[in-house]
């Protein structure tokens, strides 16, 4: 990591704000030009960088690191690469105990299939085109695809953080409408 010092800089006069001005949970002024600035920094920021002797120490004493974390003990294996892993980084996936760089590669290489990253959310694709089915004459089009994306989805799961039917519902009801509309317009227009 670069020094602490140069990384938290006046946005006017881009000096080095002095380590004493930070954190002081009031307004302080820069020294070189003036600018007024309030800065809350994370306190580990400032502090110098560990030493390796921790990690050292913790396999003099016959203890196994964790590959990521030196300090940490390990508590076990990863399943798929065979390193040493603390409770930290242990992500527990259908039966193994994975580490995050084998479960960023694996998700990558689409080898853990299971795993959802995302969801096609049909129900606000059903609602967007019921709302534009309302408008005269492109309810022709979509109108009978919301219904169709509505029903035909209607068991699919919805969105991982809430799930709910509401919007597909709410699409069925809009389409429906939608059609009806048009077909009012239509039949007003050519008769």
């Amino acid at each position: 990591m670069s020094n602490p010092d140069s990384l938290f800089c006046c946005t006017r006069c881009r000096q080095p704000y002095p380590p004493a001005l930070l954190n002081t949970g009031a307004s302080e002024r820069c020294p070189q030009c003036g600018e007024v600035f309030q800065a809350w920094i994370f306190p580990a920021l400032l502090r110098p960088p560990e030493n390796s002797a921790a990690s050292e120490a913790l396999q003099q004493e016959q203890e196994a690191a964790c590959y990521y974390h030196p300090t940490k003990r390990a508590s076990r294996i990863c399943d798929v690469c065979g390193v040493l892993i603390c409770s930290l980084c242990d992500i527990e996936f259908k039966d193994q105990h994975v580490c995050p760089l084998c479960m960023e590669k694996g998700t990558f290489k689409k080898k853990f299939r299971d795993l959802e990253k995302s969801r096609v959310l049909y129900g606000n694709m059903a609602l967007t085109l019921s709302i534009a089915g309302l408008v005269p004459f492109v309810g022709f089009i979509a109108s009978p695809i919301a219904l169709y994306l509505a029903i035909r989805h209607w068991k699919t799961p919805g969105s991982i953080t809430r799930p709910g039917k509401i919007r597909k519902l709410a699409a069925i009801i809009l389409a429906t409408l939608g059609l009806l509309l048009t077909s009012l317009i239509a039949v007003n227009a050519f008769s």
